[in-house]
């Protein structure tokens, strides 16, 4: 008797979607089954899209395009069902060492063409390249006015679009292809001198010039008239060059006086503070009504550029510091009068020396102290954090002021076994006073991230506690089983019966 061979198809639906499910099934080989049958197809393609975060009740999509377009938005784009909403876009653009302008201005179009095919989007986060990323493409006039044409159809497409908040993070692609020229101060007399002289055409990125060697046309990015007063876009976060550097300063200048923008996000590591010093006047001028402000990195640049440019932004509200180190003051730096403020996350020094002065922060509700870096196992950079919070606090009880405190933290995992409040020291207004807890851990060679709920022992009144688990290159191991843990470890309080883990609530068990 011939026995007739079984295939993948005769396997029930059931058993099917356990074993795509499977973490450690391939995306690739996903994507590729998707595409054989129909009944694949409607079995795996949700299952591949729930991989890249698109789920019914997400609404969000991560889109990692490949130069081959063996990806999830060929998928979106080719699926025979109906999938999920899509409010929240993050796009991963191809690293540039495998890609010329060939190739990467029809990725640009293909993910133009999909959010012109819908109804509206809430955010859109651009990766251009990979963070680590010293790829620098330059061209002539032709290649930068097909990278400017490409570029600008895409950001003008998701502002047509309603989109609420714009992200675009690394990439360095034509931002050499002009030259910043130091300005007038800097210049030698005879220069002076020349730029007396009117010019025929003066505009606010005249401090930038086209590189001869490339081409000597003036190519810029605009945003259509038609578009100036009916965008939503609220939020603008700058976290890479190409938005502060020409061909696309200009539209960056147009969006943020004509679009109804109150936050704007800068990182100032991804240019040098010369190309900032003429840039932010420019940001100045054309968004004075931000009422939300975050500077990233500023360790790149000097304490007192930050305090100078700070009162510029007089509606200021809620005010976000962060540096990768700890950031200190002169006592020579001016003093910036935000009346309207708010909330604050800073180092411990910055926020110290704010308050220095009576007629700082009178309407403070929320200080959030950020602490860059961490040990666990050296016990003198965590006196350092808890003595740095106790001053602040007893300069907040000076002054009559009672604004909600928390702390920021970031940190390699180690063995916290030793993190008690005998251990600690005495510091009873810092563990009595903290009413959120925000903490990154990476762990190295400890991965039981179950002890990190001594950090929520020591707190006796904190209301609400952040986790946020990062990877390392040793431990790559997933971390749901010692999540379990940690929400089983951590007990439920009178003030606390929830925690967050890298953006999932857990609810916490009754002691």
């Amino acid at each position: 008797m011939k026995v007739q061979a079984t295939g993948i198809l005769d396997l029930p639906t059931e058993l099917l979607i356990t074993i795509f499910e499977n973490g450690s099934f391939p995306p690739s080989i996903l994507y590729s089954l998707a595409f054989l049958c129909r009944r694949l197809h409607f079995v795996v393609l949700p299952i591949y899209l729930a991989r890249h975060g698109l789920t019914p009740g997400s609404n969000s999509v991560v889109l990692p395009l490949q130069v081959d377009r063996r990806d999830p938005l060929t998928a979106l784009q080719t699926a025979l069902f109906t999938p999920p909403k899509t409010d929240n876009i993050t796009c991963m653009f191809p690293p540039s060492r495998i890609m010329t302008l060939s190739t990467l201005l029809p990725q640009l179009k293909r993910l133009e063409n999909y959010i012109y095919n819908l109804a509206s989007v809430k955010t859109v986060t651009l990766q251009m390249d990979l963070p680590e990323s010293i790829f620098l493409s330059t061209g002539n006039d032709d290649a930068l006015r097909r990278w400017s044409v490409g570029l600008e159809r895409l950001l003008n497409c998701i502002l047509e679009r309603n989109s609420r908040s714009l992200t675009m993070m690394y990439g360095r692609q034509f931002t050499r292809t002009y030259v910043h020229v130091p300005s007038i101060t800097h210049r030698s007399s005879i220069t002076r001198l020349l730029a007396d002289f009117p010019r025929r055409s003066r505009t606010e990125t005249q401090d930038f010039r086209r590189v001869e060697e490339q081409g000597d046309s003036r190519i810029e990015l605009s945003l259509p008239t038609s578009l100036h007063s009916s965008t939503q876009l609220s939020s603008l976060v700058i976290q890479s060059a190409i938005l502060i550097l020409p061909p696309a300063l200009r539209w960056t200048l147009v969006v943020l006086r004509h679009c109804p923008i109150t936050s704007l996000t800068l990182d100032f590591g991804v240019q040098d503070w010369a190309v900032w010093r003429t840039v932010i006047p420019l940001i100045i001028s054309a968004a004075p009504g931000l009422t939300t402000l975050i500077l990233l990195e500023v360790n790149h640049i000097h304490d007192d550029h930050i305090l100078e440019f700070l009162p510029q932004f007089a509606l200021l509200r809620h005010l976000t510091i962060i540096s990768q180190g700890q950031f200190e003051l002169g006592f020579a730096s001016p003093l910036p009068q935000l009346p309207d403020l708010e909330t604050l996350r800073a180092s411990p020094m910055f926020i110290d020396y704010l308050l220095r002065h009576p007629w700082c922060f009178p309407k403070i509700k929320s200080i959030c102290v950020v602490w860059p870096k961490l040990l666990l196992r050296d016990p003198t950079n965590l006196e350092v954090l808890m003595a740095a919070v106790s001053r602040i606090i007893d300069t907040l009880d000076e002054r009559k002021l009672s604004p909600s405190l928390s702390v920021s933290a970031s940190t390699m995992l180690y063995p916290a076994a030793t993190l008690t409040r005998s251990s600690l020291g005495s510091f009873p207004a810092f563990f009595g006073r903290i009413q959120a807890l925000e903490l990154t851990a990476k762990p190295l060679y400890y991965p039981d991230i179950g002890d990190m709920a001594a950090w929520t022992a020591i707190f006796p009144r904190v209301r609400r506690v952040d986790f946020t688990l990062a990877r390392s290159t040793i431990i790559t191991s997933d971390f749901g089983p010692d999540v379990a843990r940690l929400v089983r470890t951590v007990k439920a309080t009178k003030f606390l019966n929830e925690i967050i883990v890298n953006g999932v609530v857990h609810k916490l068990i009754e002691a």
